[in-house]
């Protein structure tokens, strides 16, 4: 029997900046994934001491190129990228952005927990 992954959260730091509740996670196995826009090139020391206990569950992946949406295609693609790994994968997506409504809604049709 295949291992089951841990859930993952993909927050958007661009329009997301209040990761206080992510104090509820701390005693998960969530893998947490936070997308940096390239004008947040430094983060507050309180923002990473409280990072700090999630370890390597937490990444912080920094956008390079500049286009509208950019940081939006980055989620986008990694939740393919997610997906292609294990179908079965719960994925979350933590943002402002309306826009990622149609992507989940294709997903969910196709059973795809997102």
């Amino acid at each position: 029997m295949a291992d089951v992954k841990p859930p993952v959260l993909l927050v958007d730091f661009e329009n997301i900046q209040d990761l206080d509740h992510l104090k509820r996670l701390r005693n998960t196995d969530y893998e947490i994934r936070v997308f940096l826009g390239p004008q947040q090139a430094k983060l507050p020391t309180a923002l990473v001491r409280h990072a700090q206990p999630f370890g390597s569950r937490l990444q912080w992946i920094q956008m390079e190129g500049n286009g509208k949406n950019a940081l939006d295609f980055h989620i986008a693609y990694t939740i393919g990228i997610v997906v292609a790994e294990d179908r079965k994968r719960r994925i979350f997506v933590l943002s402002k952005d309306t826009g990622f409504d149609p992507l989940i809604t294709y997903l969910a049709k196709r059973s795809i927990s997102c």
